[in-house]
Parts: C-alpha cells; sequence; structure tokens
C-alpha cells in the first residue's frame, strides 16, 4: 500500500493492515455517525429494524465486541446524535432523557421537546443543555437529576447547532436571506451576551481555544471569541452534505466545499488568516459527518475504482498517509478511536454497521 513521506501517526490512527468488517444491522434510516463508548456504540434511529418485527424509535445501544444489540430504549422523535458522559448517556427526542450506558436503565427523563437543527447535547458544569424547537431557545438541566435550571428567552432565528468552549455557550442560527449569527450564551444565566453575523446562513460551529468557527451555507467564517469579531471568512460554492461538521485540528481548519462548482473537495485552511493551504481528495457522498481529524491525519471517505475507502491524508500537505477498503457505500463519516473506527454503510440494500480493525483490505 503506497503511504506519503510523513510517517507520523495518530494516537487514534487505524494500523495500516486494518480492514472493514460487517458488526450487525442497522435500522433503514441511520443518518449519523456512531457515537462511541468505551464498550458499547449508540446511535439514534428513526424507523423499523430489518432485524426485528415491528417499528422502534430511539437509542440503540451496540456491544463493540460482538455487534450484537446490548440495550435499547424508546424515546419519540430521537433525531439528534446521543451524548456520553462518563456512565451516562444523554439523548433528546420529545423527551431528554439520561440512561446509564451499561444496562440502558432511565435514571431520569423530563420533556423537552425535540431538538432544533438536530443538535446533541451539550454537558457543562455539572448541566446538561439542549436547544428546543418549540421554544426556539436553549434549556438547562441538572444532569445529575433532571431538574430544569433555565432556559433562555425565545431566540431570533432558526437554530441550527449548540456548542461550547471555554466556559462560554455558542448558538448558531440561519437569520434567512443567506445570513446568520452566531450568539454567545453564558451558561450560567441562560442569558444571551452578544452576537456576530456571518454573511450566511449558520449550518454548524465549531469551537477552539481562541476563536469559533461557522460553517455556513456557502462560506467558512472564524470569529474571535475574546473580541467577537470576524476574524476571516473563505467562500465556497457550497459545503455539502448538510450537517458536514466542521473539523477543527491543531493549525488548520478542515471542511468540504467547493471553490468551483461541482469540484466539492476536502480543503484545509489556516487558522490564521483563513487562506486555503490545499485542496484535497473528493470526498464521497455521505449524509453526516464526514471527517475526522486526530494528529497528523485527517480521514475522509472516499470513492475508489473498486468501491469505498477511507483515506487518510496528513493535515499539513494533503498526502495520502494510508487507505483502506470500505464495505458497501458509507452514509456517514466513521467514528474513530484507539481501538478501531465504526461507521455506517448500504450494503446489498441494508443499512449495517462495520468496524475497521485488524488486517487490512488492499484499495483500489
Amino acid at each position: 500500500m503506497a503511504s506519503s513521506s510523513h510517517s507520523a501517526r495518530s494516537e487514534a490512527s487505524l494500523a495500516p493492515d486494518a480492514r472493514a468488517s460487517v458488526v450487525g444491522p442497522a435500522w433503514t434510516t441511520v443518518d449519523q455517525r456512531p457515537v462511541l463508548g468505551p464498550d458499547s456504540l449508540f446511535l439514534t434511529v428513526e424507523s423499523g429494524s430489518p432485524t426485528e418485527a415491528g417499528d422502534f424509535t430511539g437509542l440503540v445501544a451496540i456491544s463493540r465486541q460482538t455487534g450484537k444489540i446490548s440495550w435499547k430504549y424508546s424515546v419519540a422523535n430521537a433525531y439528534s446524535y446521543p451524548t456520553v458522559v462518563g456512565n451516562t448517556v444523554f439523548v433528546q427526542g420529545e423527551t431528554l432523557v439520561a440512561l446509564d450506558r451499561r444496562t440502558g436503565e432511565r435514571q431520569w427523563a423530563t420533556d423537552t421537546g425535540f431538538a432544533a437543527g438536530l443538535t446533541a447535547p451539550v454537558h457543562l458544569g455539572g448541566e446538561i443543555l439542549v436547544t428546543a424547537a418549540g421554544l426556539n431557545g436553549v434549556r438547562a438541566f441538572d444532569a445529575e437529576t433532571g431538574r430544569a435550571t433555565w432556559e433562555t428567552e425565545q431566540i431570533s432565528g432558526i437554530i441550527t447547532d449548540l456548542a461550547m468552549g471555554g466556559g462560554d455557550g455558542y448558538i448558531g442560527l440561519s437569520t434567512g436571506k443567506g445570513s446568520g449569527t452566531v450568539a454567545v450564551l453564558n451558561p450560567s444565566s441562560g442569558k444571551i451576551e452578544g452576537r456576530t453575523s456571518v454573511n450566511a446562513g449558520v449550518q454548524t460551529i465549531a469551537v477552539d481555544e481562541d476563536t469559533v468557527y461557522a460553517l455556513g451555507d456557502e462560506s467558512l467564517t472564524a470569529i474571535s471569541r475574546s473580541t467577537r469579531d470576524v476574524s476571516w471568512t473563505q467562500s465556497f460554492h457550497a459545503t455539502l452534505p448538510r450537517r458536514s461538521g466542521i473539523a477543527v485540528g491543531s493549525d488548520r481548519v478542515f471542511s468540504i466545499g467547493a471553490t468551483d462548482p461541482g469540484e466539492r473537495r476536502l480543503y484545509a485552511v489556516s487558522k490564521t488568516d483563513g487562506k486555503i493551504e490545499w485542496r484535497g481528495v473528493r470526498p464521497a457522498s455521505l449524509r453526516s459527518g464526514p471527517l475526522t481529524v486526530d494528529g497528523d491525519a485527517v480521514f475522509v471517505p472516499v470513492e475508489t475504482n473498486s468501491g469505498h475507502a477511507l483515506r487518510a491524508s496528513h493535515v499539513s500537505t494533503g498526502e495520502r498517509i494510508e487507505q483502506w477498503s470500505l464495505i458497501g457505500t458509507p452514509t456517514t463519516g466513521i467514528a474513530l478511536d484507539d481501538e478501531g473506527g465504526v461507521y455506517v454503510t448500504q450494503n446489498d440494500e441494508t443499512v449495517v454497521l462495520a468496524s475497521i480493525r485488524e488486517r487490512m483490505q488492499a484499495a483500489g
């Protein structure tokens, strides 16, 4: 297998001889990248299972060792990602539910309405923060008891994302007519303490030590956390797929975009000035979460002559480090840690979970 001259590997990178294999069945409308726990992976699912009678909507825990369902918990309209904190997994549908991640036993539940913008619950300072589509705002609950602590007033604009960084909360908003806003939330009081306008409807946001990154309909914008001013904006003709996310590395921000119509690529953008440092491979068409960055590698599923593969490119140059064949047609990016990776794939008209670990299956 070809590799670049850069031999440094990330701590959570896959072995060069890793190979993909089917873990087990998934539900027919899974659109989300799996969330990894210490011994299980978690998926929120929206319809019936190909292996069980009847319909089911809610959270499923699947053993990472056997691929079998460990437990499942029914939650109406569970469209958002779950959040794992210690031995508890939080999932939001019509209700916000706290479950023991090992057994699925309910610890508490409270009515919230489903999440705005398909945002995941956020844990901060002993509280769980969630968005609420009916309120078009944010609500906070004690993580141990589920007791409501505060909620924001109704926020102007359509909530698309919620993120935390450095003790502050940030809300991504689409305000119509190709414009958007990132609002600063005080997570102690629930007060909105500032807003920064961007020239595109915000899809998703990410936060690091100094900067908030907002991925819009056709642009990527960096906002200073200290001054709340726009530091730079990098324009794209398109940023797809929806819920694509932003992958933030130590020196660069990675996203899917196109500077020319129809030329969708993986882009590395300098965190300092927003300039494009390199344009990489054409990613596969996915429904969510295409990018994973760890150490010196950025991982993205790509199309090959023989099907699909997971490609690791060096963060500094975009050069290929490794590439692994994938089973079927991936619909999500890979969830990766030091035990391997898991993704959702369409395989022979059945949606399945697949893992990539152990020996390599050579990519075309």
